[in-house]
């Protein structure tokens, strides 16, 4: 008798608490992007596709862990206790060790076909030996019971219906056919912080009436009958407020006064450096950056739209710097009208107004400061980096080092809505725990910078320079003031924040480079080096019976001088002689 009265008292005290907070709409979305919480097999290095197995006794190759992209920890069993419902929870972080140990759910489907699991076809899930997860009516938490026998009412979806799901790279959506809802993370206070878009509170959920979320206007991307895969119209109220307030802007539209090049010997910033070589370093160095969607992307990007993005150009000297000028840092502004969010953040679809991303190069003079300051050509990239949620808990940026030096601009991809930057389309895709994403198609974004990179001087001096941009919502934003960009951070943060470049790293020539040796040891010794044109790239292997090969001049140094830090180098591309092998210390 107590332990009911006890059940029923609960049962009123949840209900009570679970009427204040209420699930995200899913009409309010555009797509099913804000559902794509899971990654499968999240681990390093993870290859090739999902596989099922009929039970736990099988192979252990097909036992995978389950991250969420939201939380960013891994799904297990969990016992949550007599108020918790059922025992499923997070674990504490999300190491490789962590994620190794929790590899032990695994996928059960109906047929017998042993080939990869594909987007859209039934299955059942299965922790360890628990048993499998099904739907079902519970007091307590998200409505999930345990099953002896698999129940096929789980699908994959988020990817082309038909397709193989990727191991540990795919962002998929688990998709429960009985109740129709997607799985997603949901916090509760007494229970597994897993649950529907239909759950109702903070605490858990009794019985209540669902609402039911799918619009009479969804279209259904593939035939008819039960399929779960369809699209929703976008209602964000935000965005449609911030489209209203640009549009309704009767502030005059910013005009940048000094994105023309500059005459020679100009220096308004009276730093010592011409500003036209600032100019032609900026344009020179530009990234090459790739924007993974067009709406939410490239179209909200200030170049684009013709609006003008501020950069700054500084000596910095430190370890290989130490004469005047003989290095300089570049700070470019990569803005946008709005980040567009992430997962949590996609019912509104506007993330906040406002995006200063920021991309830095140190570029060092290759000859006297007399002959390089007027000319660009005679300057090379030792450093960059690049901002990827830089300063916050998901700091991901790099910086990367070019001890030989670079001479061009270097290609960044831009993750989709967030607007991330990575050298990498691979490193974008894992960025955030796999919650950042450069998905399809891409856009280049310095196609569209014309000459519109804006000098904005130094925080100290900046009097007589242009300091002004187009704000993202309506008039013009001071970049060097303490006001926010929009929503953003304040700009002038980006551009002061420090950076460690480690320029103490040296670069030590061992010598010259003898190519026979690697020939034999590659080819056969009847091979060896010959010359063939008249430039360093002009090296072959060739064969007693004429036959050549190509030589790899960095393996021949690695094997001639036997360190791992090393690489070779051409000093003069014209002498095919001028190969030397470097150490970096």
């Amino acid at each position: 008798m107590k332990a009911i009265i006890r059940v029923f008292i609960s049962s009123i005290i949840f209900c009570f608490l679970s009427i204040s907070v209420h699930a995200i709409p899913m009409d309010q979305v555009k797509d099913i992007n804000i559902y794509k919480q899971w990654v499968i097999g999240a681990t390093p290095n993870a290859k090739g596709y999902l596989y099922a197995k009929n039970s736990w006794k099988g192979s252990t190759a097909h036992n995978y862990n389950i991250k969420g992209t939201v939380l960013r920890k891994f799904l297990q069993y969990e016992k949550q206790g007599s108020l918790g419902g059922i025992n499923l929870g997070w674990t504490n972080n999300a190491s490789a060790k962590t994620g190794k140990k929790r590899a032990r759910w695994y996928f059960t489907r109906s047929s017998k076909t042993t080939k990869p699991i594909v987007y859209g076809e039934p299955l059942a899930i299965a922790w360890h030996k628990s048993g499998y997860i099904k739907y079902g009516q519970r007091n307590n938490g998200i409505n999930l019971k345990w099953s002896k026998k698999p129940i096929y009412e789980w699908v994959i979806i988020g990817g082309k219906k038909g397709s193989p799901v990727l191991k540990g790279k795919d962002k998929i959506i688990i998709y429960n056919t009985k109740h129709k809802e997607p799985l997603i993370h949901y916090k509760r206070k007494y229970a597994g912080n897993i649950g529907w878009p239909d759950s109702c509170g903070l605490v858990g959920c009794a019985k209540k009436k669902a609402t039911k979320t799918v619009t009479k206007t969804a279209k259904k991307v593939y035939g008819a009958g039960k399929d779960v895969y369809r699209k929703f119209e976008p209602k964000s109220k935000k965005l449609e407020r911030f489209n209203k307030r640009r549009k309704s802007c009767q502030k005059k539209k910013d005009k940048c006064t000094n994105c023309l090049a500059p005459k020679k010997d100009v220096d308004l910033d009276r730093d010592s450096v011409p500003d036209l070589l600032e100019y032609n370093l900026a344009h020179k160095f530009f990234p090459k950056v790739m924007l993974y969607g067009k709406k939410y992307d490239l179209e909200q990007a200030y170049l684009y739209k013709n609006y003008s993005s501020p950069f700054i150009v500084r000596e910095i000297r430190g370890g290989q710097c130490k004469s005047k000028n003989q290095c300089l840092e570049l700070r470019i502004g990569i803005t946008f009208l709005y980040d567009a969010g992430d997962n949590k953040d996609y019912a509104n679809w506007l993330g906040h107004i406002g995006d200063s991303e920021m991309y830095t190069a140190v570029v060092k003079r290759t000859e006297s400061w007399e002959q390089s300051k007027n000319n660009a050509n005679k300057w090379e990239m030792i450093r960059d980096f690049s901002s990827a949620h830089w300063g916050t808990v998901s700091d991901t940026s790099v910086m990367k080092s070019y001890p030989t030096g670079r001479r061009e601009r270097v290609t960044l991809h831009a993750a989709e809505m967030k607007h991330a930057l990575y050298h990498s389309r691979k490193a974008c895709e894992r960025g955030v725990g796999y919650q950042d994403s450069c998905p399809g198609k891409s856009y280049d974004l310095s196609q569209y910078k014309g000459r519109k990179l804006q000098n904005i001087g130094d925080q100290n001096q900046h009097a007589r320079m242009d300091t002004t941009i187009e704000h993202p919502v309506c008039g013009v934003h001071h970049v060097w003031s303490n006001k926010k960009f929009g929503e953003d951070s304040k700009t002038s943060d980006y551009f002061n924040k420090k950076i460690s470049y480690k320029l103490e790293s040296k670069v030590a020539v061992l010598g010259g480079v003898n190519l026979t040796p690697w020939c034999k040891s590659k080819f056969g010794s009847r091979f060896k080096a010959k010359l063939v044109g008249k430039t360093a790239g002009d090296w072959v292997c060739e064969g007693s019976n004429g036959k050549r090969n190509g030589i790899a001049v960095t393996a021949a140094c690695k094997q001639q001088y036997g360190k791992k830090s090393i690489e070779a180098k051409a000093m003069k591309w014209n002498d095919p002689y001028s190969w030397k092998c470097l150490s970096f210390n």
